[in-house]
This record gives C-alpha cells, sequence and structure tokens, in this order.
C-alpha cells in the first residue's frame, strides 16, 4: 500500500485515470480559447461584465489600503457588500504588471478552468463519464 491514495470504483480500477485528465484539460482549453477569441474580435468585450466599476473598487486599494474599500456610489460611505474579488484582482494586477481589466479577465479564465475541472469531477464520480447522464 502507498502512501497517496486514489479515488477507485469498485473493480478496484482508478475513477480518474490519465485520458480523463486529458479530456479536462482538452474541454478547459476549447472554453477558454472560445472566449479569448470572443476577447480578440471585440474589444469592447474586456471591460464587460461591470469591469470599470470592479476596476473602480480594485483601484481604490491602491490609495489607503482602507477595509473596506469606499463605496463608489456614496462617498465617505464603505463598500456594504462582498469585495474579495476586486482586492484580487488588485493583487494580480500588481503580480503580473497588468491593469485591472486584465487581472478580471485572468480571474474569469481561472475560474472558468476550475468550472470545467469540477464538472468533469462529479460527472465522473456521479455518472461514470464526463458527460452528463452518459451511463
Amino acid at each position: 500500500m502507498t502512501s497517496t491514495r486514489e479515488a477507485q470504483d469498485a473493480d478496484g480500477q482508478s475513477l480518474y485515470p490519465a485520458r480523463f485528465w486529458v479530456e479536462i484539460a482538452l474541454v478547459a482549453v476549447v472554453w477558454v480559447g472560445a472566449v479569448l477569441w470572443l476577447h480578440s474580435h471585440n474589444p469592447r468585450l474586456l471591460p464587460s461584465w461591470h469591469g470599470f466599476l470592479h476596476s473602480g473598487i480594485a483601484a481604490a486599494f491602491a490609495s489607503g489600503f482602507a477595509m473596506p474599500p469606499e463605496n463608489p456610489f456614496f462617498a465617505g460611505e464603505p463598500l456594504p457588500y462582498y469585495w474579495v474579488y476586486q482586492y484580487l484582482g488588485y493583487v494580480l494586477s500588481h503580480v503580473l504588471s497588468t491593469d485591472f481589466l486584465h487581472a478580471f479577465r485572468f480571474i474569469t479564465l481561472a475560474s472558468l478552468t476550475a468550472l470545467v475541472v469540477a464538472s468533469g469531477l462529479i460527472g465522473r464520480k456521479c455518472h461514470g463519464s464526463i458527460l452528463a447522464g452518459d451511463r
């Protein structure tokens, strides 16, 4: 018996063989590629999904590091809802030496990849396949 445990089915076979991970990687590449293709053909998509609002909140961390940041709609008031996403964008923009919009795009693509992997793991565990309901 080895120190690392691998999930196995009733026959003792690995639930997640190498082929599974290759398939998941290919699906993730297709989805990420589709999003990047859309962005490359329409530059207006980069600031979409409230990009300027998120960038404004992220910029607030650069000017004083107030926790929570100031509400962009009500000056002087703290932001009454989540702001960790914007803080992550602020940190990532500095780590990658890029602007906030590209940092948020990176977070979106990483989240999409995590969604594909989680979906594949759930499909494989619950249905024996990465295709939903395929038995």
